[in-house]
């Protein structure tokens, strides 16, 4: 699956559905979003990219119970958090970013149909995200 604007891929298996790049339907029902939502003049700091992921989850309620920062093998540093929502979803929000480019993933599931599954394949895709191997158009 690409990111919105080509930047990222994240690899899922075939049972989840791509509608448009960046947005896919796991077969539990979940939905996940993968946007790219910025270009920068110079290479995106991890404070910088802390404080927009701290401002996302205070502004969409997100009482996290768990953040990790971590780099992928391929190249791409990636910090998320998860946790319920006042919605009482299940929400994994993740910025990615490698050099100038900065995405957001945002992974939402109702709490009675989050699958293992779903999880699981949303958790395996970031480890393994990269950049995209065709230039963006």
């Amino acid at each position: 699956m690409l990111s919105s604007r080509g930047w990222l891929e994240l690899d899922f298996p075939e049972t989840w559905i791509v509608a448009t790049p960046g947005r896919a339907r796991g077969p539990g029902g979940a939905r996940l979003i993968l946007d790219d939502i910025l270009e920068s003049a110079k290479p995106v700091e991890s404070a910088e990219a802390v404080e927009a992921h701290e401002t996302w989850c205070e502004g969409h309620h997100l009482n996290a119970q768990q953040t990790r920062i971590e780099e992928t093998p391929g190249g791409i540093t990636v910090l998320r958090s998860f946790g319920e929502t006042r919605s009482d979803d299940f929400l994994l929000v993740a910025h990615l970013w490698t050099g100038r480019r900065l995405s957001l993933l945002e992974f939402r599931a109702p709490l009675e149909r989050l699958s293992d599954e779903d999880l699981a394949a949303v958790l395996g895709a970031l480890l393994e995200a990269r950049p995209a191997e065709r230039e963006p158009g």
